[in-house]
């Protein structure tokens, strides 16, 4: 299975721990593909939530429209605050990838979470 950065996988987050989402998520990775194409054992992803958490979209809720590059069903929102590395036996299969609008936008807010601005 190749993965690239800002493809959108599948990932079994399953058993949810703390504040740690749960269940079987897609999700963005945004590991670099100098990790990736090295098959590097686990992967850096932000998972998507389909709850906009009573909020409108922010630095830490990215609204993701679905369209049929990045094969969402419904409008979800990138958990940048939940930027995490799984396990690659965790990822199940390709959903779509990102279009290059939303790469930045992603970035930067990981970037800021990291107070790397």
């Amino acid at each position: 299975m190749t993965i690239r950065q800002f493809d959108i996988f599948f990932i079994n987050f399953n058993p949810a721990r703390g504040t740690m989402p749960g269940k079987i998520r897609p999700a963005i990775i945004i590991q670099s593909d100098v990790l990736n194409n090295i098959k590097h054992p686990s992967t850096l992803v932000v998972p998507l939530s389909s709850q906009s958490y009573g909020r409108k979209a922010t630095m830490l809720r990215i609204e993701i429209q679905p369209d049929t590059n990045n094969g969402l069903k419904k409008t979800s929102y990138a958990v940048i605050d939940q930027l995490t590395a799984v396990d690659n036996h965790k990822i199940i299969e390709k959903v779509g990838f990102l279009d290059e609008a939303l790469h930045s936008q992603i970035s930067n807010s990981i970037l800021a979470v990291l107070n790397l601005l």
